[in-house]
Parts: C-alpha cells; sequence; structure tokens
C-alpha cells in the first residue's frame, strides 16, 4: 500500500484500524486495481466517507446511522416540497410565506429550488447516487447565491440548506431509501406539502398559513402513523426527529418569533406519540379471530 492509501486508513480511529484495518486495506486495493483516475477517486471519497461516519459513530450498525436513513426520505421529500413552492412563488407571483429560501437573486433561488426538486425525483425513482450529487448542487447554487448577496438576513437560509444537504448525505450507503416504501414516502411528503398549501391559498387568498407550521405537522402525522404502526420502537421514531431539525431549528437565527417551532413540536409531537401509542395497543392482536 503507498502513502496516499495508508494516510485514507488512517483517517480511522486506531481502535477500528486495529480491528479492520487489514481488511480494509484489501478491499480498497481489489477496488481500486485496474481503476481510473475517476474510479480511484470515488473509491476514495467512499472510504474517507466511512472513517469519518465510524468516528461520528454514524454507521448503519449505529442508533445515529439508523436515524438518519429512516429520516432521509422525509427531509428530501419535504425540502422538494418547499424547492417546488419557492419556484412556484418566482413563476407565478403567488406568495408563500417562507423565509429560508430568499436569497435576493429570484435566478439563484429558482436554479436551487429545481436542483432540490430532481434530488426528489431521483430519490422517487431509486436513484439514490444521484440525489446526492443534485443536492450537493443545490447547496453550492445556494452558497453562490448568498456570496452574490453577502448580507446577515441571507444566513439562515444557507444554514438551512447546508443541514438539509448534510442529512442526505449522512445517510449511510447501506441505508440508502431507494425502497419503495421509502420511494413512496418521499413523493406523499412532496405532495402532501404543496398540493394543500396551493389549494388554501388559491381557494382563499387571504389564508396564509405557514410552510414550516404545515411541514411540523405533516411530521408530527408521520409520527404519529409509524408509532401507530411499530409501538414507538422503531428507529422511523428518531429518524422523524432528526429530519424536522431544518426546519425547527435553524429558522430561529431569522424569524422573527425566537422558537415558535420548538414549541410547536414540543406541544404537537407528544399527543402525536401518545396518539399513536393508543392506536397501537387498540390494534387486535389475534390473527383470524371471527
Amino acid at each position: 500500500m503507498n502513502r496516499e492509501d495508508s494516510r485514507l486508513l488512517r483517517l480511522y480511529p486506531a481502535a477500528y484500524r486495529q480491528l479492520h484495518g487489514d481488511e480494509l486495506a484489501g478491499t480498497y486495493a481489489d477496488a481500486i486495481a485496474a481503476a481510473g483516475r475517476t474510479a480511484r477517486l470515488r473509491e476514495a471519497a467512499d472510504l474517507a466517507g466511512h472513517a469519518l461516519r465510524v468516528r461520528l459513530r454514524a454507521t448503519s450498525g449505529d442508533p445515529a446511522g439508523r436515524a438518519l436513513g429512516a429520516a432521509a426520505p422525509y427531509v428530501v421529500g419535504i425540502a422538494a416540497g418547499h424547492a417546488l413552492m419557492v419556484a412556484l412563488w418566482i413563476a407565478t407571483g403567488m406568495y408563500f410565506s417562507d423565509p429560508l429560501w430568499r436569497f435576493g437573486h429570484g435566478k439563484v433561488e429558482l436554479a436551487a429550488s429545481a436542483l432540490m426538486a430532481l434530488t426528489a425525483i431521483g430519490a422517487v425513482l431509486g436513484r439514490w447516487q444521484w440525489a446526492r450529487l443534485l443536492a450537493t448542487a443545490a447547496a453550492v447554487v445556494t452558497l453562490a447565491g448568498v456570496l452574490l448577496n453577502p448580507t446577515a438576513a441571507v444566513m439562515p437560509g444557507l444554514l438551512h440548506v447546508a443541514l438539509v444537504v448534510a442529512l442526505i448525505l449522512g445517510c449511510p450507503p447501506d441505508l440508502r431509501p431507494d425502497s419503495g416504501t421509502a420511494r413512496r414516502q418521499a413523493a406523499g411528503m412532496t405532495l402532501l406539502l404543496v398540493v394543500p398549501l396551493v389549494g388554501l391559498r388559491a381557494v382563499a387568498p387571504a389564508l396564509m398559513l405557514g410552510q414550516t407550521t404545515w411541514t411540523l405537522l405533516l411530521l408530527a402525522g408521520a409520527l404519529l402513523v409509524a408509532v401507530a404502526a411499530q409501538g414507538g420502537r422503531d428507529h422511523r421514531m428518531a429518524g422523524i426527529l432528526v429530519a424536522s431539525l431544518p426546519w425547527a431549528v435553524l429558522p430561529m437565527l431569522g424569524y422573527r418569533v425566537v422558537g415558535q417551532y420548538l414549541i410547536w413540536i414540543a406541544m404537537t409531537y407528544p399527543l402525536a406519540y401518545g396518539l399513536g401509542l393508543l392506536l397501537h395497543r387498540l390494534r387486535p392482536r389475534t390473527v383470524g379471530s371471527a
């Protein structure tokens, strides 16, 4: 193994290298044997990413990794829904209350929104690698928008997008949400976010329901469904809480009511959890009884 490959392995914790170093070195050597430059770079990036997940205890064998895997379809679906709303706002002038995507440049916003919508399409089609790349591109475009308009007012939007992309990229590769259930979750969250808000805005223009409030209501509903099905012992519960972070925490940095969404979560999520447990316990326990 050459010096560059040895440096890659040193990214792992010492104890992990001692246990798995030879196996990692052999697997990596086989992967890059006769590989081109692009393939070698991809394998090196994968190895470095795995080392980071090991250090952060966010692999598929860790609770944090399983939570990130469960959060991924919700994060992608909701982010795409918000992106579509922004695109609709720019294209038609139909205003929606969402301070997170305003960077002062309509073209930049539209480009970032389009990339995030394509991220969701890639996830729904089971092309998770493309979804990750498109999400990263959305973050880069968002950063470009902030650099074009470097004011304090746009920083919450940048931090919000950075957290969304970090959650998408943090999903362990062996837990990528390309199953039919995960793809339906992503598509369902997008539709449930966009359709009711657009319909409400079209029917009652004076009635304004914030996108973030509706987002957290949807996630509370998803929590209720998950608990009712699994009884509160499934990693999806932690995943839904993780998926709530971009819309619950970072808006405090730039919104006029500090902490309002955390208060909203504190009110609705325990209620959804308790109701889900009640529904789970009321489910029949026998099969085939008349």
